[in-house]
């Protein structure tokens, strides 16, 4: 029988919590948190990266204890049951699709500076097909492949982000950045920090990829804390070099573009396009990787059709677990906005989190993971308390349209179990 292919080592990993996180909020996340706390934005993206890490923590521990494809969909599982697993892995995949979606139709909209024919029904229509198929193609041709695909993207991204900031580096006025009292209202400081949150999202999904992962129980946490600390410094530098080069950074919507655009003239510009590509290239191979490994642990879990979990012999990919994710990022960039798109994703993320770390919390009297988080217990509650905190303060609109989506996906489970149930009693009158 076909298995999946171990064939993602620790800076693979890392490269795909990179590409998970970093997306298109990186390229106006500066001048949107600059318009919450001012100078003091640099101080707010510390402060929580120190929360992220709570967060990160307890999902390695969790990850420490499984070899297995399947993530927080596993994680809650083993801890509640099938219902519940199946609850989670399907609000992460409609969190993930939905991202792709989203930043497919982003990319060709900044393609379209260079290429205006792009900018029509018909050319939009065009390229986010072709992307579309390509990317998927690129999942179906192995782990492998993808996984230094992913690789690659991310040195360019890491390259694109060094360029910006030395670009702007001698126009940077660090006085701007500095902390400058009064500090910021209580209520401004709070909205960036669910800001910086939010930009963080997505790292606890790379956790799905373990069973396609070499020495899982040690890498994936090592990769998850790794990842982290490269995203704080992404974040963290960027916003020094935009904020430090544009008068009024609060009204920049883009503000990479904006800030390379000022240094620079139009090379500025042309080098902002190049990289808003290459950050949304990289997200999308991670995030398409992603989507049909999430629909593949579902399916060899019993919770949705067993078809999804067929594995290609040569290529050791779930070859229609692939073509359906495909197919659905692709109709949903082609059909939908990019606000649309968005609209699931923040309540289903915290959702996901609540039953993910609560899970840590029952799998932690069952015996140590192979990665034991500092005072894992205290970080579990610590963790569960902020996502509702934050479900409540910045999503609790969205609560109805995440419900919605679960009651869609309970339908595929109850007929995949119930399948199963007649399948079970039907051979047991056989025998």
């Amino acid at each position: 029988m076909a298995e999946l292919k171990r064939g993602i080592g620790r800076a693979d990993f890392m490269a795909l919590v990179v590409n998970a996180v970093v997306g298109a909020g990186v390229l106006a996340l500066p001048g949107r948190l600059y318009a919450e706390v001012g100078s003091w934005s640099l101080v707010v993206i510390a402060g929580t990266t120190l929360l992220v890490t709570v967060f990160a923590l307890c999902t390695a521990e969790l990850a420490g204890r499984f070899d297995r494809t399947g993530g927080p969909g596993l994680y809650a599982t083993e801890a509640f049951g099938p219902t519940a697993g199946f609850s989670a892995g399907w609000l992460l995949w409609i969190a993930r699709t939905l991202s792709c979606a989203t930043q497919l139709g982003l990319l060709v909209e900044y393609a379209s500076g260079p290429v205006p024919w792009l900018a029509t029904a018909e050319g939009r229509a065009t390229a986010i097909v072709a992307l579309g198929g390509g990317l998927g193609a690129l999942t179906w041709a192995g782990v492998v492949l993808s996984a230094r695909a992913s690789t690659a993207f991310t040195v360019l991204k890491l390259a694109f982000f060094a360029g910006f900031v030395a670009l702007c580096f001698a126009a940077i006025d660090f006085g701007r950045i500095a902390p400058a009292p009064p500090p910021p209202a209580l209520g401004a400081q709070g909205e960036a920090v669910i800001l910086i949150l939010f930009a963080f999202f997505g790292f606890e999904a790379a956790t799905v990829l373990a069973g396609e992962t070499r020495d899982p129980k040690r890498t994936v946490p090592a990769g998850l804390i790794g990842g982290i600390a490269i995203i704080a410094l992404i974040y963290g530098a960027v916003s020094v070099a935009a904020i430090g080069v544009l008068p009024d950074p609060a009204t920049a919507e883009r503000a990479v573009a904006a800030a390379a655009g000022a240094v620079a003239g139009a090379p500025g510009d042309l080098l902002a396009t190049f990289g808003a590509i290459v950050v949304l290239g990289g997200a999308l191979i991670a995030g398409f990787l992603l989507a049909s490994r999430m629909l593949f642990a579902m399916a060899e879990s019993g919770q949705l059709p067993a078809a999804l979990a067929r594995i290609d012999p040569r290529r050791q990919t779930p070859d229609l677990a692939v073509i359906l994710v495909s197919i659905a990022i692709t109709l949903m960039a082609v059909f939908s906005s990019v606000l649309t798109a968005l609209v699931l994703s923040t309540a289903a993320r915290l959702l996901v989190g609540i039953v993910t770390y609560s899970a840590m919390l029952k799998l932690r009297a069952r015996g140590p993971s192979r990665f034991v988080a500092p005072a894992g217990g205290l970080l579990a509650v610590v963790a569960v308390v902020l996502s509702v905190a934050i479900l409540a303060i910045a999503a609790l609109d969205q609560l109805p349209l995440a419900a919605a989506a679960l009651v869609a996906g309970l339908i595929p489970y109850a007929l995949t179990r119930w399948a199963a149930a007649r399948s079970y009693a039907r051979s047991r009158r056989r025998t």
